[in-house]
């Protein structure tokens, strides 16, 4: 998933756990939060945080939740 999110233009940034913290260079945290939330995709905003602002953190979860995740992100961002 990690580098799927990154060839969409998502700065990912590395970790070892179920989770990947991912910021995108031109629509705001705010606005994927809003947009996959309309879908009923639920992440964790970082919108009041003054370290991860721009961050949202994503869970790892089986193949098939992973791809609705991403399809749905990627028509969100195009």
């Amino acid at each position: 998933m990690e580098s799927l999110l990154s060839k969409e233009g998502f700065l990912v940034l590395p970790s070892k756990a179920n989770f990947l913290l991912i910021k995108h260079p031109n629509k705001s945290s705010k606005y994927i939060y809003d947009e996959l939330k309309k879908n009923h995709i639920f992440v964790k905003s970082y919108e009041d945080s003054n370290v991860l602002k721009d961050f949202l953190r994503v869970t790892i979860s089986d193949s098939k939740t992973n791809s609705i995740f991403l399809k749905t992100l990627c028509d969100i961002i195009n």
